[in-house]
């Protein structure tokens, strides 16, 4: 959640609403507000305890990270939406 700003009203870690009521108490309005220390506590705290969360996963959280990261064809976003684009841009003539 790095380059997004995930509203805490609509998000949660772990299934809980542990990073919200953090972001609550501290005054901060995003979840991307919280460090990755946050995150590695709610998911010891409320997880199985061979899961984890590293700096690689963390910066691949937030809205605009996550679209960027579609590779399917019929994603939502990056580089799979710009060719689907294209392509209904030549079908239609424009």
């Amino acid at each position: 959640m790095t380059m997004s700003r995930t509203s805490c009203s609509s998000s949660s870690v772990s299934g809980s609403r542990f990073g919200c009521a953090r972001c609550e108490r501290e005054g901060k309005s995003a979840l991307a507000q919280l460090p990755l220390e946050v995150f590695q506590e709610a998911v010891k705290a409320h997880g199985p305890p061979s899961v984890g969360i590293g700096k690689d996963l963390y910066d691949a959280l937030g809205a605009r990270n996550v679209v960027n990261r579609y590779r399917s064809a019929g994603a939502a976003g990056g580089e799979p939406f710009k060719q689907q684009l294209a392509e209904w841009k030549a079908r239609l003539g424009m």
